[in-house]
C-alpha cells in the first residue's frame, strides 16, 4: 500500500487540516495542533475553503458541499452539488458564492 502525500491546508481552532492524496483517492485528515494525533478523517473529499472553525468540503462520492466543524468533523450543513463538477468558491462581502458546473449558490454569513 502506498503512503499518502499530505499537505496542510488550514489551521483552525486547535486543529490542522491536511489534504491527502493516494493513487486511487483523496481524503481530508485533521490533526490536533498540540499532539499531532488524528482527530478525524473524511475519505473521498477535498477542502474547498476554510473559515475560523469551519471547513468547506466537497464530498466527491455523494456530490455535496459540506460545512464541517473542524474540531469534531461533524457536518453543520450541506448543499447538493453535481458529482461530475467541482465547486469553485468566491468570497463576497457577506459570505461566499459557490459555483458548480450548472448551478450557483450564495451562502450568507449570519
Amino acid at each position: 500500500m502506498a503512503t499518502p502525500t499530505c499537505h496542510p491546508v488550514a489551521r483552525l481552532r486547535g486543529t490542522i487540516a491536511t489534504q491527502c492524496w493516494e493513487v486511487s483517492h483523496e481524503q481530508i485528515v485533521v490533526l490536533d495542533v498540540v499532539t499531532g494525533e488524528t482527530r478525524w478523517e473524511l475519505p473521498n473529499a477535498s477542502v474547498v475553503a476554510a473559515s475560523e472553525d469551519t471547513l468547506l468540503v466537497f464530498d466527491h462520492t455523494q456530490g455535496i458541499l459540506l460545512g464541517i466543524d473542524s474540531s469534531d468533523g461533524l457536518a453543520r450543513w450541506s448543499l447538493p452539488m453535481p458529482i461530475d463538477g467541482y465547486p469553485y468558491v468566491m468570497s463576497i462581502s457577506d459570505g461566499i458564492l459557490v459555483i458548480g458546473e450548472d448551478n450557483l449558490s450564495r451562502l450568507r454569513w449570519g
